[in-house]
């Protein structure tokens, strides 16, 4: 078998899904695991509400549910440590990037922190994922710094957002939730 580096192709339907996926590996490919590589995926659906359930990110679309949506990543770096990553998901005129780095070494838990930039029409599904429910927004775009620890930290700081499309002064602030066993907290300000 070739044991040299390459590029590793592939795609096909998932459920609801259409996929491809290509992974540039620099090494050894017997060192898979520890060897440099470059990620570059994509997934599109028509049925964005499935599609969110499928990837277990609960009932509703994150992104606007009335067409098809198109997930695509990019990332750079070692399983055994982090990828550089940049993850694009759209539907519409709804958006919801990130860019930043993702820690691999605990698949159980997943960490990481970058940017993130969003334009939601209807930001409550997003807001509810991260166990933040009280809180309701209407349409609204922007950017904050976001960390995360598996499901049991999140956190989103330096907020600046404004109403979608509109302009006038934006809303700051910082959103913190944290998981301690059946509890959740959430904190911070807008």
């Amino acid at each position: 078998g070739r044991r040299g580096g390459g590029e590793r192709r592939g795609g096909g339907r998932a459920g609801v899904a259409d996929f491809n996926v290509s992974v540039g590996v620099k090494d050894n490919i017997v060192n898979f695991v520890q060897a440099p590589l470059s990620i570059n995926a994509s997934i599109s659906s028509d049925l964005p509400d499935a599609l969110n359930k499928q990837l277990g990110l609960g009932p509703n679309s994150l992104l606007a549910p009335d067409g098809p949506v198109s997930i695509t990543m990019i990332g750079q770096g070692t399983l055994l440590n982090s990828l550089e990553t940049t993850l694009v998901a759209q539907a519409g005129d709804d958006r919801l990037g990130f860019a930043g780095t993702i820690i691999l070494s605990d698949l159980s838990r997943l960490r990481g922190r970058g940017v993130l930039d969003f334009s939601l029409s209807d930001p409550y599904p997003l807001l509810q994922l991260a166990g933040m429910e009280g809180i309701h927004l209407g349409a609204v775009e922007g950017t904050g710094e976001i960390n995360f620890s598996g499901s049991q930290t999140l956190s989103v700081q330096n907020i600046v957002a404004n109403a979608k499309g509109a302009s006038g002064a934006p809303v700051a602030g910082q959103l913190v939730m944290s998981e301690n066993g059946d509890s959740r907290l959430v904190i911070g300000q807008l």
